[in-house]
């Protein structure tokens, strides 16, 4: 049967992991936002489906006469290329509605159109995994205790070490405890929490490259000039645009097909722009810039 410091360590885990993937989750779902949206529809929800399941559809409902973005599955036929031709729109509300092909716009959350969240979850178990190993690491550097005594005194010992580890000032103990008869053993757990972390930052900016946000973490060198800078985020711009084109064409499909519904047409921009404001004003003078401050505080 599983110790109760077994369980214990199981839920830190279990609590790690959800609060990072949280994190992510929120991360990876706000990259991208929509400008000129009408008011009335969710831009929150249109990020989450297309990161929970790749793929959202927008069409005009002549009954509530709106623009409506929702989830749908296929329920027709594919083209030669693998475009859906009907398919059914449902919201949580229990609403549903059977959609021919020239009467919605599919939006895709990337060019693969797959849902991100699986890939998302897999760095998720590897940041926690490394988090866990911190945590764990850095508690052994609390001097490790091993105590041999006697077997019939195993639960008296049990509840002076409470004692101790509650800070209590006062411990009582029974009479004719023979202290000698207690052996205490010392191993120092080796402290490798900073290689732990440095591993673990590597991951986490893999991870916002892979989901498109622009980082410098990768890089280690306190001062870059501007064509590294550029470099080192080539992948980050790959991912990024593999993310940011299928927005653009169904934003341009959105605005043509609907116009008339719209006040303005729809836009949609990266949420961290300004790192190009940055990058083009480094660009004009060559400017040397210091990752570790200015720069990296930007972004």
């Amino acid at each position: 049967m599983p110790s109760k410091n077994s369980f214990k360590s199981q839920i830190n885990s279990l609590r790690t992991f959800i609060t990072t993937k949280n994190r992510m989750n929120n991360l990876a779902q706000n990259v991208f936002y929509f400008l000129n949206l009408p008011d009335y529809m969710d831009i929150d929800y249109i990020n989450k489906t297309l990161y929970y399941t790749g793929s959202i559809a927008f069409f005009y409902d002549d009954v509530i006469n709106e623009l409506v973005s929702l989830p749908f599955k296929l329920i027709g036929s594919r083209d030669q290329y693998g475009n859906p031709s009907t398919i059914e729109v449902y919201g949580e509300n229990g609403y549903n509605r059977k959609l021919e092909k020239n009467e919605y716009v599919i939006m895709y959350d990337n060019t693969s159109r797959i849902p991100l969240y699986y890939d998302v979850l897999l760095y998720a178990q590897r940041l926690t995994l490394y988090q866990r190993i911190l945590d764990i690491n850095i508690f052994m550097q609390k001097t490790p205790r091993i105590f041999e005594a006697p077997q019939d005194k195993v639960e008296t010992l049990k509840r002076l070490i409470a004692d101790i580890d509650s800070n209590v000032d006062t411990i009582l103990a029974y009479e004719g405890l023979n202290i000698n008869s207690i052996a205490h053993t010392l191993a120092v757990a080796p402290f490798v929490a900073d290689k732990i972390y440095d591993i673990k930052d590597r991951i986490y900016a893999e991870y916002l490259s892979f989901i498109g946000i622009s980082n410098l973490a990768i890089n280690k060198r306190e001062r870059q000039i501007v064509d590294e800078i550029r470099a080192s985020q080539g992948g980050t711009i790959a991912n990024r645009g593999s993310r940011y084109l299928p927005r653009k064409r169904a934003v341009e499909r959105i605005n043509k097909k609907f116009s008339e519904y719209l006040e303005k047409p729809i836009e949609v921009i990266f949420y961290d722009e300004k790192i190009n404001e940055l990058l083009t004003e480094g660009a004009d003078n060559n400017d040397i810039t210091d990752s570790n401050n200015s720069f990296g505080d930007s972004i």
